[in-house]
């Protein structure tokens, strides 16, 4: 090979290094600028829904978005799926210096939960089978449907209110409550399955020093 050929080649090498180097630093920048993957989703392939103003996550499926969202309240909708349409609302609810919760139904009825500070117990005024038009009615210890573990070894029960399809009812402590109901299509087992899921982020213990107005 001549001088002329071999410094032609020479170049040419250089050119080459200087071209992969370029893409090289091109690409790591891409990498170091695209946003960490979102790691919300659970182990149940759902979507991990955090308020921090309310002290509480839960998980939703995919088949649900969040479609409203204030201080006091949130919306689900089910925008996949056979019951495509139906409604979950989550709310936020201060009773103020009282410390009871009243449900109402246009056709079932009413029910109240209250309570109790000198025995530490939750009394239920009204019939708490939503399947059902009479019952009894007279106060008594209110049973939860099931219970949720809550921060610092506590107990959160879960009541079940009137309103249709389904209303849980859940007391953080005894001034604050949070109401969960679905509408729509009749289908009930999502908001069972939602609410289970639910966990405490924050103690909302009122005996240990928690507020009681509602997130802003």
């Amino acid at each position: 090979m001549n001088k002329r050929g071999s410094t032609t080649l020479t170049i040419l090498v250089i050119l080459a290094v200087v071209l992969i180097g370029v893409l090289g630093c091109i690409y790591l920048s891409k990498i170091s600028s695209t946003p960490p993957t979102s790691n919300s989703e659970d182990s149940s392939n759902g979507n991990l829904v955090s308020r921090s103003d309310w002290g509480i996550s839960f998980v939703k499926t995919s088949d649900w978005n969040v479609t409203a969202s204030s201080g006091t309240q949130m919306e689900l909708t089910q925008v996949n799926g056979e019951n495509k349409g139906d409604r979950m609302t989550i709310q936020f609810i201060s009773s103020g210096s009282g410390s009871q919760i009243t449900d109402s139904d246009a056709k079932f009825g009413d029910v109240t939960y209250r309570y109790e500070q000198t025995n530490g117990k939750w009394m239920v005024t009204g019939i708490t089978d939503m399947n059902a038009m009479d019952g009894p009615t007279s106060t008594r210890q209110a049973v939860p449907q099931f219970m949720l573990h809550g921060i610092d070894g506590r107990q959160l029960p879960v009541f079940q209110g009137r309103s249709r399809w389904l209303t849980y009812i859940v007391p953080l402590n005894p001034f604050l409550f949070l109401k969960f109901n679905i509408t729509g299509s009749g289908a009930t087992q999502p908001l069972t399955d939602l609410v289970k899921s639910m966990k405490e982020t924050k103690s909302n213990c009122y005996e240990c020093g928690a507020e009681i107005s509602p997130g802003k």
